[in-house]
């Protein structure tokens, strides 16, 4: 696979393709050649460098102008190819991919009761571009598709996991007030901090109920909520840089029983192991930490 970038501000071009033999090999033994895939793009930017479309701004490329450029502003564009990466087929049939691809959007949407949502990761919380360039660093993704596993999970109640179907979306719970659940990760990549996203459902009725989230014993997040049959996405980041990591999930109903079959159930868990101080995501095209 052959990439070049020159620079040419003609606004006609003739590209010429040849092969030669070496001295003192007979052509008729030599093979032939043949080229396929060829795909042409007048760059406004400099040399190593493609425009950004959404920033309007030009920006380094990295080993690729054609792989930037066609990611960050024409996703869709890879479907043109003969032949396309796996993650990017995989992307174009909503498949959220597995731990540390180069993506972790879901294009399809998710309907539950009261809402859809055409996207796992909201572009208001790691926007476009980051998401889009967040190859390279490590990503754990839990609680995906219909049978995902759940052997990082145990309840405080050393009762058995259960799974759920909500809305056509398979979800590990329902829990009550009485279960705390915990998650552990170990053998974590080196990183500064932790960047926590997950699809919580609120099923039943909440009446002011607190669901919250804890880091190694501690409380990190607590919310409290109103709603019947609701789903939110949460996303936290916080400072971690240790080789595991223990998050707890509960629900707090402040003294209230709770209704048979009301509580808590979650999907589409991701723990993205940032480099990068809070409010900051890794932009692997920039080499550098930017502000999400």
């Amino acid at each position: 696979l052959f990439e070049a970038q020159f620079q040419l501000f003609s606004s006609n071009v003739v590209l010429t393709f040849a092969a030669s033999v070496e001295s003192g090999v007979a052509i008729s033994s030599a093979g032939g050649w043949a080229i396929g895939s060829v795909g042409f793009l007048g760059n406004p930017c400099d040399v190593r460098y493609f425009f950004n479309t959404g920033l309007n701004v030009c920006q380094y490329a990295g080993a690729s102008v054609f792989y930037a450029n066609a990611f960050v502003n024409f996703r869709q564009a890879f479907s043109q190819l003969t032949y396309a990466p796996a993650w990017a087929t995989a992307y174009l049939s909503n498949n959220i991919g597995v731990a540390n691809q180069f993506f972790f959007v879901n294009n399809a949407q998710v309907s539950y009761l009261t809402g859809t949502e055409t996207a796992l990761v909201a572009t208001t919380a790691i926007h476009q571009l980051q998401y889009s360039m967040l190859g390279g660093n490590s990503m754990f993704f839990g609680l995906v598709g219909s049978n995902f596993d759940t052997s990082f999970f145990s309840l405080s109640t050393g009762a058995a996991l259960s799974t759920t179907t909500i809305g056509g979306v398979s979800a590990l719970g329902v829990f009550g007030a009485g279960s705390v659940l915990t998650g552990t990760w170990s053998s974590l990549a080196l990183h500064s901090t932790v960047v926590l996203r997950f699809r919580l459902y609120i099923v039943g009725a909440w009446s002011n109920y607190g669901f919250y989230t804890t880091l190694n014993s501690q409380q990190i997040f607590i919310r409290q909520l109103t709603a019947t049959d609701a789903y939110r996405d949460i996303e936290l980041q916080f400072v971690h840089t240790g080789s595991t990591i223990n998050l707890g999930f509960g629900l707090n109903t402040y003294g209230a029983t709770l209704a048979s079959g009301v509580g808590f159930a979650m999907s589409n868990l991701i723990l993205y192991m940032n480099p990068c101080a809070i409010q900051n995501t890794y932009n692997v095209l920039l080499n550098t930490c930017m502000g999400s």
